[in-house]
């Protein structure tokens, strides 16, 4: 996979209508109080939706298409001091106003830098008064990573990157790029490009960065010449030094819990094989020791499956199917498990003011769930012209209490979570 993780794995009367709620006996909907549980929405804020394609001004609702004819991947939006900030598939980078969605700045062309006729654009972070951006070409051609001023969108500075053994990472003030040939990566300022520090990677071994707690990781797992562990490297955002720990190849890093390292193992074959694959199972917890590398293992109440998300002290799990189970992150045990008609969710979004998990599809339908009870709250109907089952959906993004999503098709919307039916405005 490329380093600025492009988008993973017909209802045109409903784009004119607006948002739906699908209201049945297994699909209730909100019910506000004066003790409501949802916060208060921003000032001028009201539901909005839009397109993240150019061609929207001309008003052209068409998904780019790859040569096979597939969608390839809708856009990634990122939210940040009242804006987002979307790329995508032959999708330059756009700003929005975070209230109204209507389009603030977009990208040039020439300020791309393209290079290639399709690239995915992935919005990495914002910060310092720059938005980061990954370019990644369809096909061969160079990876680039390019900064933009929040105000203006004009570009700061980039740099090509080599993605053969590691992926790029923004982490605090710094973006974390791998250079040259690939086995070193470099940390650079965001607003200017200037390099902090560099640091080499293990030999032959391919590297994921993850952020977990405080700290900043990197995963990295053998090729075929390597040792059958990987190594987790904890680095020093300040100066780059690293500290090293082992763990089996088969464990995932997902976050910190209670000052350790939480790894997920993926469920082996009798001959050690990990099974892999949309919905491949999980075995168990591995709780790690950052500063001894002392490790536990919680077996896990049964074998889960799906894209799985931590937070506050509980995992959730969602598969291709819509089912969404909560398990504890300390015991392994399951808290509940609820059936939603989301097709093949995203990573799921804790709200911890409200108390609700929320997950989106890739046709565009959000769902939200009580984070204690696993009860259902709402689901809205789906928002896509066009779906595509290769296609995962993205993360529902919180906007000072309202929500964030997008479709595959390009729609980029926001909505009420008290009043998930109330009809948007055009962007």
């Amino acid at each position: 996979t490329g380093p600025v993780g492009a988008a993973v794995l017909g209802l045109t009367a409903y784009l004119t209508l607006g948002p739906g709620w699908a209201q049945s006996a297994d699909r209730p909907g909100p019910q506000p109080s004066a003790t409501s549980r949802w916060a208060a929405l921003p000032s001028g804020w009201k539901p909005w939706q839009t397109t993240a394609y150019e061609t929207a001004a001309r008003g052209v609702r068409k998904a780019p298409e790859g040569t096979d004819g597939t969608i390839r991947g809708g856009p990634d939006c990122r939210v940040y001091e009242g804006a987002v900030y979307c790329g995508g598939y032959r999708t330059l980078p756009v700003r929005l106003d975070g209230r109204t969605g209507e389009t603030v700045w977009r990208v040039g062309p020439a300020e791309a830098v393209t290079g290639e006729d399709a690239s995915t654009f992935t919005i990495l972070g914002v910060r310092d008064d720059a938005v980061l951006v990954g370019q990644e070409p369809d096909g061969e051609g160079t990876t680039r990573v390019l900064a933009f001023d929040t105000g203006t969108g004009e570009r700061l500075w980039h740099r090509a990157v080599n993605d053969e053994w590691a992926d790029v990472i923004f982490s605090g003030d710094i973006v974390v790029l791998p250079e040259g040939d690939g086995t070193s990566v470099t940390a650079r300022s965001l607003r200017t490009g200037a390099e902090r520090w560099t640091e080499r990677l293990p030999a032959r071994h391919s590297c994921g960065f993850t952020e977990a707690g405080n700290g900043l990781y990197a995963e990295c797992i053998p090729d075929a010449g390597g040792t059958g562990e990987a190594l987790v490297l904890e680095l020093d955002r300040a100066d780059g030094s690293t500290r090293r720990l082992t763990v089996p190849s088969a464990a995932g890093l997902l976050g910190a819990l209670d000052g350790r390292l939480l790894f997920l193992d993926l469920t082996q074959d009798e001959d050690g094989n990990m099974l892999i694959g949309e919905d491949a199972p999980y075995a168990r917890i591995r709780s790690v020791d950052p500063d001894t590398g002392a490790q536990s293992t919680t077996k896990l109440a049964e074998e889960y499956a799906g894209v799985v998300t931590l937070a506050d002290g509980t995992l959730w799990f969602a598969t291709s199917t819509g089912r969404v189970t909560a398990v504890s992150a300390r015991t392994g045990r399951p808290l509940w498990q609820t059936s939603t008609s989301l097709e093949q969710p995203g990573e799921a979004t804790y709200d911890p003011r409200a108390r609700v998990v929320y997950l989106a599809s890739a046709s565009g339908r959000v769902g939200a769930l009580d984070a204690r009870k696993g009860t259902l709250l709402w689901e809205t109907l789906p928002r896509a012209e066009r779906s595509d089952t290769d296609w995962g959906a993205t993360e529902v993004r919180l906007f000072e209490g309202a929500l964030v999503a997008a479709t595959p098709d390009g729609a980029v919307f926001s909505l009420d979570p008290a009043h998930p039916e109330r009809k948007p405005h055009s962007g």
